[in-house]
């Protein structure tokens, strides 16, 4: 009867759905053991002997050394397998019966292939079988082992490196190796060779390092646990990728780095970028975001550890799948934008890339792929905001939230996305990426005062959709209610009603101002999410906005142009007590219009003479006309003193007209008083002159041709202390009378 020793061990890294990551599956196979019975002695007849089945009889101590062949394509391994028999021989009334194992089993990797065993030298006969997850190997001692004897033998096999995008875990080429080591037996020790230029990287059991010779680096580990010890080893050698280096238009550098034996993938890749990262560019409106150069570089995929592919912004380095994914490259190389730095929370970060590759393939005619179907109301269905960052996937509950992650954020952000256009987004992205307020005002927009988180994409969104809120035509859900429902808690969902109060209110200050941006203090209040008190600034700006239309309308019907300084002054406003300095100035420059508006009434009443005479030639027109000219410089001092000057004016004109009237009056009287004195004086001065003169004449007098007398008054005015004389009326001339007598003054003689 043949007995077989049947040990076998090992994980194996099996690979899952497309969505999962490899799991390195511990294969524990039971070792049946069954041992012969040999009977020593001769026997009765009649008597069976019995046969032991314990498993634990044969005692199997292993070395395991694993040698990387990167020419070969493929690990070469090597097993010493040292097999005791300690199943004791069994003494019955019969006699002894003798328990013996003529071979040995072991389990090995589902990838390997070529055994060949040896002992002593001489070659044994090996047995290979396929089982769920590893191969079944048996060894055959080529002679019975009985109790307490041993046997040593070698088992060879490789481990064939695998053609990209096969099956098999085992990648083996002169720049990248992985796969997976087992031990075997009861106990057993491994060592691990790989040639010096490959950097190196394990998982799974700890490996200590160890002196390689021939220009190898080696580790080892021992365990008494085979059956759950394994280590996975993962190496590179980036001098032996290939390296195509690729320059486009836009200041894109991307090297690609491939594998030698896969030229295929080499030349997908770099189609796709050549012709995708200049419609990335376009499409997302950033200029590409990477100084130097992008590293794309091929890796297996189950070291992805369920992923397609990664983007590490820190080195600017993308890792993609071997697997040829068009959505997966794009989607990876999008990533130079949507990454921590643009937007915090994944799901906008993953759902942008998502869409934007998608799009990108649909401009170059490679269909449009969309996400998978997904509900809210999903087993694993979370708020998008709970997503936490890649982790590798190591079962199902993982790998299926993870699905419904990228699902459900793709399917969001294709949703917002269609709401906001494509134009729309490149002012979100825009935004974003200059960190500025989602509420700008008139001039260059001030930065926010939020992280780039969710807030900020709703927030930029809804206001490059120009909806704050609103549902959209197609009667779906709003860009706030799409977030609410796929990304929000509780918690966060609780701020939103506050939030549509406050942008209802901003919407309509914001239709109200027309060309007046809403003031500072509203629209910084609105990007850091501060709802508690901006509807009193709100309450505030409307205020200021009907004093304002109340200005224009009658600075219009006066002829004149407001001050733009109000307006800026409103704009600029940053707090709720500037505001209150705002209002109070528009309520001044109204008060003074007004008292701009009753001094021109005044002046355009008519006048009497009496009021004309009291302005004293002032022009209370001009005056009107000068106060108005300061009002719409801004100088509102000016133009009140103006305006209230002309009506103080009008209203002393009259009585000042008859202070006037009275004194020109008074004036003019004492004028005529003294006109008259002045024409008595003058009289008499003219009669007494020609009294003078008469004594200096001829004594004979001038006589017209009719007898009459000219130019000569009838008599003047006596001197004091003389007689007066008179001459007869038809007394005719006379000779010259002698010449005066003495003490005469003035006398002349002719």
């Amino acid at each position: 009867m043949t007995a077989i020793a049947t040990v076998s061990v090992h994980p194996s890294a099996v690979r899952r759905g497309p969505a999962a990551v490899v799991l390195a599956l511990l294969i524990a196979l039971a070792g049946a053991i069954l041992p012969a019975v040999a009977p020593a002695l001769p026997l009765p007849a009649f008597i069976t002997p019995a046969a032991a089945l314990a498993a634990d009889d044969i005692e199997i101590r292993t070395s395991a050394r694993y040698t990387v062949d990167p020419e070969a394509r493929a690990v070469r391994v090597l097993v010493e397998v040292t097999a005791v028999n300690r199943k004791p021989d069994q003494v019955t009334a019969g006699g002894v019966t003798r328990f013996f194992y003529d071979g040995v089993n072991l389990g090995v990797q589902p990838e390997a292939r070529a055994f060949r065993a040896t002992r002593d030298g001489e070659r044994l006969r090996v047995r290979a079988a396929d089982r769920p997850g590893y191969r079944l190997v048996t060894v055959l001692f080529g002679q019975k082992l009985y109790f307490g004897e041993s046997a040593k033998l070698r088992l060879t096999f490789r481990l064939p490196g695998g053609r990209p995008r096969s099956q098999s875990d085992v990648r083996v080429d002169p720049a990248f190796t992985t796969f997976t080591a087992w031990a075997f037996g009861d106990s057993g020790r491994v060592r691990i060779e790989i040639p010096g230029e490959f950097r190196v990287e394990t998982a799974g059991e700890e490996l200590t390092p160890e002196h390689g010779a021939g220009g190898l680096q080696a580790w080892s580990a021992s365990t008494g646990d085979p059956r759950s010890w394994y280590a996975l080893v993962t190496a590179t050698n980036d001098a032996a990728l290939t390296s195509d280096r690729l320059v486009l238009e836009d200041g894109e550098d991307v090297v690609i780095r491939a594998w030698p034996d896969d030229d295929r993938w080499r030349s997908r890749v770099r189609v796709l970028l050549r012709d995708g990262l200049p419609a990335l560019v376009e499409l997302i409106g950033l200029p590409w975001p990477v100084e130097g150069s992008l590293e794309v570089t091929e890796v297996h995929t189950p070291l992805l550890e369920g992923y397609a592919g990664f983007y590490d912004p820190a080195t600017d380095r993308i890792t993609i799948s071997e697997d040829l994914d068009d959505l997966t490259i794009i989607h990876e190389a999008s990533h130079a934008w949507f990454n921590g730095s643009l937007f915090t929370e994944r799901w906008i970060t993953e759902g942008l890339a998502d869409e934007f590759a998608a799009r990108v393939l649909q401009a170059e005619d490679r269909g449009y792929p969309g996400p998978d179907r997904v509900v809210r109301r999903d087993p694993a269905a979370f708020a998008l905001n709970d997503w936490p960052p890649p982790a590798a996937i190591r079962d199902q509950e993982a790998g299926d939230r993870e699905a419904y992650g990228y699902a459900a954020s793709w399917t969001l952000v294709r949703r917002i996305i269609a709401r906001v256009g494509e134009e729309g987004m490149r002012r979100v992205l825009t935004a974003a990426a200059a960190g500025t307020t989602a509420y700008p005002g008139e001039g260059d927009p001030e930065r926010s005062r939020l992280p780039n988180d969710w807030r900020r994409f709703l927030d930029l969104a809804e206001q490059a959709a120009g909806a704050t809120g609103a549902v959209p035509d197609d009667g779906g859900r709003s860009i706030a209610e799409l977030v609410e429902l796929w990304a929000l808690d509780d918690a966060e969902a609780a701020v939103l009603p506050a939030r549509q109060v406050a942008l209802a209110a901003y919407a309509t200050l914001l239709e109200r101002g027309g060309t007046w941006a809403p003031p500072a203090a509203v629209r910084l209040a609105l990007d850091e999410w501060d709802f508690a008190d901006v509807g009193d600034v709100i309450d505030l700006g409307a205020g200021i906005l009907a004093t304002r239309d109340a200005i224009d309308a009658l600075a219009v019907s006066e002829g004149l142009v407001a001050d733009p300084g109000l307006e800026a002054d409103y704009q600029d406003a940053e707090s709720e007590a500037e505001m209150n300095v705002v209002a109070e100035e528009a309520s001044r420059s109204l008060d003074v219009l007004e008292a701009i508006v009753a001094a021109r009434e005044a002046a355009a009443v008519p006048r009497d003479w009496i009021t004309d005479l009291g302005l004293d030639g002032t022009d209370p027109g001009a005056a009107v006309e000068a106060a108005g000219v300061a009002w719409e410089a801004g100088d509102l001092d000016g133009a009140a003193a103006g305006a209230a000057g002309v009506v103080a004016t009008l209203a002393a004109a009259p009585e000042g007209g008859r202070s006037r009237a009275i004194l020109a009056a008074v004036a003019a009287a004492i004028l005529v008083v003294l006109l008259l004195v002045a024409l008595g004086w003058i009289a008499m001065r003219t009669r007494r002159g020609p009294a003078r003169a008469l004594a200096t004449l001829p004594a004979t007098p001038l006589v017209t041709p009719t007898g009459t007398t000219e130019g000569t008054p009838a008599a003047t005015a006596p001197e004091p202390d003389r007689p007066y004389a008179t001459l007869p009326r038809d007394r005719s001339p006379a000779e010259p009378p002698g010449g005066p007598a003495s003490g005469d003054e003035g006398a002349n003689r002719s």
